[in-house]
């Protein structure tokens, strides 16, 4: 957690604030503005001099929402001095009346977004203080949401945030030591593999397009069974599936039976591409009356990640 500057005294000078159309807002020596056409072309790049930039942050996961019909894309960059210093992607959406911000909004099956900056050029506190004017004067925002662990709650408390904590889920996993990872597990699981591996069950990476059917329908029917509805579409899983594959970030796996029966599926993403180490997770299922017989065996060998969700 990056703790925000402290603020100013209350008897320090006010600091004026320009606003030089078109959509650009500056504030003492840092300002905030949509992204140029040549950082949307390096956008991937941009992000990662950033501490905190994650897959998510990435042009393909943005691109994938939107082709989902989840908004309009919008790439904001920070500036100090002429150079960038921070960089966050978001969409623009309708949240009932009100035309929102989101990074992300809920229901996008987005583990985290916000603001990746450089914590030595430019304090969360003045990130923050840009944005919130400009989305509301520059393209008309009155609602605006974020998700990461990284901004103080006590900061956005004061910018009139309202936090609202999310479960995160950690997996410490070593790419270079299997056996290390495994002994991790607890007994349980450890049982599940050597069961799944006297089963015959087989892990198999999935290239094709049309997995995404046959991995929704998991989907599906796992949420039925538990009385939940589905809160995304068998549209959002193609879009994710084709973005991030065409990036090279995505990992989609199938386990099955010795007579090549599907009983589990799962899609996760990698960042960066073959850096397994980094890799928040994604969408897993597995049918429940095999669950017991191969939980242990997609974890270990078909889970490459940290599977993260952030909080305020």
């Amino acid at each position: 957690m990056y703790p925000a500057t402290a603020p100013p005294p209350v008897d320090a000078a006010p600091t004026t604030t320009v606003w030089s159309p078109p959509g650009r807002t500056e504030s003492g020596l840092a300002r905030v503005r949509e992204a140029t056409a040549g950082e949307l072309e390096a956008w991937d790049t941009l992000i990662a001099r950033f501490w905190n930039h994650r897959v998510t942050h990435r042009r393909s996961w943005i691109e994938s929402l939107a082709g989902s019909g989840c908004g309009q894309p919008l790439y904001l960059v920070w500036e100090k001095r002429d150079e960038v210093v921070g960089c966050m992607p978001g969409l623009l959406a309708r949240v009932g009346l009100w035309r929102g911000f989101g990074s992300p909004l809920p229901g996008w099956q987005t583990v985290s977004l916000g603001p990746v900056w450089d914590r030595r050029r430019v304090s969360a506190r003045e990130l923050l203080a840009l944005l919130v004017p400009y989305l509301q004067l520059v393209h008309h925002v009155s609602y605006i949401e974020l998700m990461t662990s990284d901004l103080a709650p006590a900061l956005m408390r004061a910018l009139g945030f309202r936090g609202e904590p999310a479960p995160t889920f950690r997996a410490a996993l070593y790419p270079d030591d299997e056996q290390r990872t495994f002994r991790s597990l607890k007994d349980s699981a450890r049982r599940n593999v050597r069961r799944a591996e006297r089963l015959g069950l087989l892990v198999r990476t999935e290239e094709d397009e049309s997995f995404v059917d046959e991995h929704y329908d998991q989907l599906r029917e796992v949420y039925l069974r538990g009385g939940n509805a589905v809160p995304f579409s068998r549209r959002r899983v193609h879009q994710c599936f084709r973005h991030m594959k065409q990036a090279g970030r995505l990992v989609a796996v199938s386990v099955r039976m010795p007579d090549d029966t599907c009983i589990a599926t799962g899609t996760f993403f990698v960042d960066p591409p073959g850096d397994a180490a980094r890799a928040p997770g994604g969408m897993r299922v597995v049918r429940p009356e095999r669950r017991g017989r191969i939980q242990g065996e997609v974890r270990r060998r078909a889970r490459p990640d940290e599977a993260s969700l952030g909080a305020e």
